[in-house]
């Protein structure tokens, strides 16, 4: 065989190997940058999902307002701080009703 000819078969496999490791490289990038956006997608659902009920949660914590309890006393009977019950009374939309259509918030059913 001509040393060039050799040469140019020698040349040739060894980008067909690296041809085969950058496709394998290129196909892990791939399946890792899908990976990232499917839990990125999952992270912006999980947040909606838990403003929704945090929407909902104050919700009631103002209907307890409305029924006459007080802050401290809501505290007790939700676990959570009275501190985070005032600032959840004094939040603007603690005074309108969400987009659940219900006026429960102001105590009327």
């Amino acid at each position: 065989m001509a040393p060039k000819v050799d040469a140019r078969r020698r040349a040739r496999e060894a980008k067909a190997r690296l041809d085969v490791e950058r496709a394998e490289r290129d196909r892990k990038i791939e399946e890792a940058t899908m990976a990232f956006y499917l839990a990125d997608d999952k992270i912006a659902d999980l947040r909606e999902e838990i403003t929704t009920a945090e929407a909902n949660r104050n919700e009631h914590v103002v209907a307890l307002f409305g029924l006459g309890e007080t802050a401290d006393r809501i505290a007790v009977l939700t676990g959570l701080s009275s501190a985070e019950i005032r600032k959840i009374k004094r939040a603007p939309s603690s005074s309108t009703v969400h987009s659940s259509g219900s006026d429960e918030v102001d105590g009327n059913r």
